[in-house]
């Protein structure tokens, strides 16, 4: 058993699982999963089982870095180790990362799904894309909080001027499967 893996008292090991759902300019979705680093496990760990300090918000961020996630980037790394993108006139609009508004708990997960956050891609030329992170902090480039998941997409993307990305997230629970 690796520490990406919980065990769940009634049926056995539990596979935490996020996705991350992804359009274009309302094109096709994509579906990409997600690492939750150690930083993330800690947060929820603490958070449900020893009273600790809950975080009262999520923020998604774009990377464009050639960054491979490992378990062991937090929130102080990411931005400059999957080099964030943080300019508003070649990145996105926004002034700070995308906030997640999730919806209700049930059926063990969790989403934003009916609320997705979008980015508006400013550009002259053209904008690469290569993941996305769930973290605490709004704070474009910022270095405080907790990183609770990342994900490098398959392939690089190329985004231009006026797109718009809308990102969801939805995590959940679901039976380990060796």
């Amino acid at each position: 058993m690796s520490k990406n893996d919980f065990i769940h008292a009634d049926s056995g090991l539990v596979d935490p699982h996020g996705e991350y759902y992804i359009r274009v300019n309302d094109g096709p979705e994509e579906i990409i999963s997600n690492r939750i680093p150690t930083q993330g496990f800690n947060y929820l760990l603490s958070v449900g089982l020893k009273a600790g300090a809950a975080q009262p918000s999520w923020y998604l961020a774009l990377f464009s870095g050639g960054y491979t996630p490992t378990d062991e980037v937090t929130a102080a790394t990411f931005a400059n180790v999957a080099t964030e993108i943080v300019s508003s006139t070649n990145g996105y609009t926004e002034t700070t990362r995308q906030a997640w508004t999730p919806g209700d708990v049930a059926n063990s997960e969790v989403s934003n799904l009916a609320t997705e956050a979008v980015f508006t891609i400013a550009t002259t030329s053209s904008v690469t894309v290569r993941g996305v992170a769930l973290l605490s902090s709004p704070v474009k480039g910022g270095t405080d909080g907790v990183l609770m998941s990342i994900a490098r997409f398959p392939q690089d993307r190329t985004y231009y001027d006026g797109d718009k990305v809308t990102i969801g997230y939805r995590v959940r629970m679901r039976p380990f499967q060796a």
